[in-house]
């Protein structure tokens, strides 16, 4: 079963880091805090095409490429369909947090799960 929970830019929050400087960012700790029951980093994927939204939860993000020139490349664009099929893949582990994101359509391509690094 999928739930799809949306935070637009409003949810956001600032924290200062050393590289970045002073970011705003998406917590998803906000949900997992509010939902205990239903949601924590073992079951939660956050989609973006700003990485840096992913400060506060890097386990559990997944750099998109941005859906520019809509009105040209809507025929061709693939990138939602073929993160469906990922969702649908991942929906069989039990630890989203140890899957490497970065490396999705592999995954897909592969049938078969790629851990991140330690």
């Amino acid at each position: 079963m999928f739930f799809f929970y949306f935070r637009d830019s409003g949810a956001m929050i600032s924290v200062y880091t050393k590289e970045f400087g002073l970011q705003d960012v998406k917590p998803l700790p906000v949900i997992w805090q509010k939902y205990p029951t239903l949601y924590s980093e073992k079951n939660t994927i956050m989609f973006d095409d700003v990485s840096r939204n992913f400060l506060l939860n890097p386990l559990n993000g997944l750099k998109i490429r941005p859906f520019k020139r809509a009105h040209f490349t809507r025929t061709t664009d693939r990138e939602l369909y073929n993160l469906t099929e990922y969702l649908m893949f991942i929906a069989q582990h039990d630890d989203f947090s140890k899957l490497d994101h970065r490396r999705w359509e592999q995954m897909i391509e592969r049938q078969e799960f790629i851990l991140r690094r330690k």
